[in-house]
């Protein structure tokens, strides 16, 4: 249950703008609703610590909904937990073996007879 009344006006998927409000705003889209913040994917670099794909928990307060933007949806099959992981254990990978190695061995994944 959404315990603060601005989080009740969000849905995952919704494309919002975050940020202080005489500070820098960034374009995210919601991919989960928390009682007191929202968990936010990056759709633009946001200066230079962050670049889009980041995900950023937010108080609502922080957020307002990004006019014209039309919501989407997670891809099928994985659910927001699971996106979650995978994000989890490619960050482990790139920081183990680097970036280069695990796009190497992800083309040769793709690569392998009988896969999708």
């Amino acid at each position: 249950m959404l315990t603060h009344p601005v989080g009740r006006n969000f849905k995952v998927g919704q494309k919002v703008y975050f940020g202080r409000p005489n500070g820098e705003k960034t374009l995210g889209e919601i991919i989960k609703l928390n009682p007191s913040k929202a968990r936010i994917r990056t759709l633009e670099d946001r200066g230079s610590r962050s670049v889009a794909g980041v995900i950023w928990t937010v108080p609502y307060s922080l957020i307002k909904p990004a006019e014209g933007a039309e919501a989407t949806t997670a891809p099928v099959g994985l659910s927001i937990d699971d996106q979650f992981a995978l994000e989890g254990a490619l960050r482990s990978l790139v920081a183990r073996y680097g970036l280069q190695a695990v796009s190497d061995k992800l083309a040769a994944i793709k690569k392998v007879p009988g896969a999708p």
